[in-house]
């Protein structure tokens, strides 16, 4: 028994995983169905399940095929959900009683919140009947919000074991049994050592250490390699600034904006795009009507993953400028940074929780102080005027990624998490055979 959780561990060749999370897959998840491909292509039998069903709109081409292999909660199966509650409360009272007990304990202070809770408690029911009647044996939820609270009850419900991987806001803005997720979770997985010492402080015991472990987000290295040569690259005239990500604010683009703002002033020719959508396109739209920078600084809107590398080989110089927002969200390590990096662009970025694990400051990027335009501006005004400075940055830039987020070395590494923690799992060889590894 694991005596964390009070919950069987299972081994042995019925072994399957189940990936939960809230929207999958999705235009802003990539590196998450880039996990899932990794794992199956080793060999492990994965099952996607997701609260949510992204609309068409929301997906590239090459996340399209996946939505037919998932699970989705919602939209709802009333039938089945109200038999498969009906089936834990008659034939498991003390288990399903005893889970909803658990999750009205933890989160009373508001209405709210209460009902909230209600509602993660009556999806994850449902989850669980598809996964027991599916044979799954363990849950993996990205994000250690509503997709782990879902994991978590599935496991009280069914005896399941489950983890999670712990990204951004899921930590940082409202959690919702955060410490409970902590203390039963088989393992963890946590992107960063900033995110790894932010669990520990939530749960200060030597279990969190012992069982949160880094594993980095996983890039395809070698469908991320630039195409042109340096010299191609920096002759582009005038040199293109590029920013990709939600427009929100804890990407912190208005800053970018009055960054060039202060570089048009200093007289210097550059273009500026900005990549994504978000609440703060008028915001942003506004603010370079207002500095006159139409000429200079575009809003290109939301691109999907196989146009966006028209972008990135059009780039000199990437920037993600982010922020701690009020409500405490922020970044974990933008996965737009480990691209353009791994593209030899060098990048500027800010000292915001993971990213200084991936920027070293003068070696494989520039960092600067968060909601800082003049320093921005310093930072882009450098990298504009000195070639040589972007010439060493970018090749450093991309041995740090080929180190730390090869998606092959770290498939690896969460392939070895997974049988330490469940035990051997069955695998597939390239030969199609099975074996327990």
């Amino acid at each position: 028994m694991d005596s964390r959780a009070g919950r069987a561990s299972f081994t042995g060749p019925d072994m399957r995983v189940g990936y939960v999370m809230q929207k999958y897959p999705l235009l802003t998840l990539t590196f998450v169905y880039r996990e899932v491909q990794a794992l199956r292509a080793a060999g492990f039998e994965i099952d996607t399940f997701s609260i949510w069903k992204p609309r068409a709109s929301e997906l590239s081409a090459e996340a399209r095929p996946l939505v037919a292999e998932t699970f989705y909660i919602f939209p709802l199966n009333l039938l089945r959900f109200v038999a498969c509650h009906l089936r834990y409360g008659l034939t498991r009272p003390r288990r399903y009683w005893g889970a909803l007990a658990f999750c009205l304990s933890r989160d009373r202070r508001t209405l709210g919140r209460v009902a909230r809770v209600v509602g993660h408690f009556l999806q994850a029911g449902y989850l669980a009947a598809e996964v027991e009647r599916r044979g799954i044996r363990h849950l993996h939820a990205h994000f250690a919000r509503n997709s782990t609270t879902l994991a978590l009850v599935a496991g009280r419900l069914t005896g399941v074991t489950f983890s999670f991987t712990a990204h951004a806001n899921d930590l940082y803005v409202a959690p919702t049994l955060l410490a409970d997720k902590i203390r039963e979770a088989s393992f963890i997985i946590a992107i960063s050592d900033y995110n790894r010492e932010f669990l520990y402080r939530v749960v200060p015991a030597a279990d969190t250490l012992a069982k949160t472990f880094i594993v980095r987000y996983g890039l395809d290295v070698r469908r991320f390699a630039r195409q042109t040569g340096p010299a191609a690259q920096q002759a582009r005239q005038p040199p293109v600034i590029l920013g990709v990500g939600r427009l929100v604010e804890k990407k912190g683009f208005p800053y970018l904006v009055q960054a060039c703002q202060l570089l048009a002033g200093r007289g210097y020719a550059f273009r500026c795009v900005i990549v994504g959508q978000g609440p703060q396109e008028a915001e942003l739209r506004q603010m370079i009507a207002a500095a006159r920078l139409e000429e200079c600084v575009h809003l290109a809107g939301a691109v999907f993953q196989e146009q966006l590398r028209e972008y990135l080989d059009q780039a000199q110089i990437f920037v993600v400028p982010c922020v701690v927002a009020p409500d405490g969200d922020r970044d974990g390590i933008p996965n737009a940074l480990i691209e353009a990096m791994a593209l030899e662009i060098p990048t500027v970025s800010t000292r915001v929780s993971g990213i200084p694990e991936l920027i070293e400051h003068e070696v494989t990027g520039l960092l600067v102080p968060p909601r800082d335009a003049q320093a921005l501006a310093d930072a882009l005004g450098r990298l504009l005027d000195e070639p040589e400075l972007r010439g060493r940055l970018g090749p450093a830039g991309r041995a740090k990624v080929l180190a730390d987020y090869d998606i092959d070395k770290n498939t690896a590494a969460l392939l070895r998490i997974f049988r330490a923690a469940l035990g051997p799992v069955p695998i597939k060889t390239a030969q199609g055979q099975r074996v327990v590894a």
